[in-house]
This record gives structure tokens, sequence and C-alpha cells, in this order.
């Protein structure tokens, strides 16, 4: 990363403080903090994947969950033990009530406008599967329709926590 190496960002990190030390891009050790973070999020992320059955392409929304988890767990480096989230916003995580197992199979409300067969005897929900919470609002979980193959977000979710959705995703 040459940009980092300029006088102008030399100058730049100096006024805020900040010392540069440049190390060899082979050179792991030099920075085992962030390399044992990368490990503990991977190391989650592929126990969401084999554990819900989904395949690889679903790397991203594990990995989302998998920093969720992290960023929610606490640390014996932070003082107090206290999680990274309390530490950034003050305040232990509020949320765990909202986290579900990921890759579940879930059933989504389907608006009956929206629905094939409008009949009041039909099936009102369609199967899908859970991805994790919902970036847009502090309600709603992401979730992923196998048959239309498209990823949305509902507020109107039941959850089956012990089937893994894996399934639905390879038929």
């Amino acid at each position: 990363a040459s940009e980092m190496v300029s006088g102008q960002q030399r100058a730049r990190l100096a006024r805020l403080f900040i010392s540069l030390t440049i190390v060899s891009p082979s050179a792991k050790l030099s920075n085992g903090i962030a390399e044992r973070a990368n490990r503990t999020l991977l190391d989650i992320a592929r126990s969401l994947l084999v554990g819900s059955g989904l395949p690889i392409v679903f790397w991203a929304e594990a990995f989302e969950m998998a920093t969720n988890i992290y960023n929610r767990m606490s640390h014996s480096a932070n003082p107090g033990g206290k999680s990274p989230y309390e530490m950034y916003y003050g305040h232990p995580p509020d949320d765990w009530h909202r986290f579900r197992v990921f890759g579940c199979k879930c059933f989504v409300h389907e608006d009956k406008n929206k629905r094939k067969d409008k009949s009041k005897l039909n099936a009102t929900a369609r199967p899908c599967v859970y991805l994790g919470l919902s970036k847009d609002d502090s309600r709603s979980h992401y979730v992923f329709n196998p048959r239309t193959y498209k990823f949305f977000t509902s507020t109107s979710v039941v959850f089956r926590e012990d089937e893994p959705g894996g399934e639905l995703v390879r038929d």
C-alpha cells in the first residue's frame, strides 16, 4: 500500500499522533491481534455454514452473522470482560432476543395480492431460510426465498430453529 508511505500521509498521521509501522505483507505474526480476530470470525462463519447445511455461496451472510455474534460476546481483553458492542455503545447489547439459529427454516407471511392462489384455504406463508438480523431496522429479519432466489427482510416470520434450511436451497 504505497499510499500509506507517502510524505503527505506520514505528515497527516504525525499530526494525529499515529505512528506508522511498515511490515512485510507475508509477516502475519506482526499483527497477531487482527489475525486472531479474523481466524475467530472464520471459525464462527464456517460453523454456521456447516450447521445450517447451506452452500458456500452464503459465505457473506455467514460472516455478517459471525460478526454480529462476535461483537456481542464478552472479551477478556476488554476492561471488565465487556463486549465490543458494549465498549462502543456504552451499554450491553439489548437485541439478543432477536437472534435465531442461522440458516434455519422459517416461514414468511405472503401478502394475499402476491400469492398465486388467493383462496382462504391455501398456504399463506412461504418457506424461507433465516440469514440474520436486518440492517434496515430493529424489528425485521433477513431471509432468503429459495423458490424465487431473492433476499429480503420481513417482520412476519415464524421460525423452525430445529430444522436446517440448507435442504430448501438444494432442492
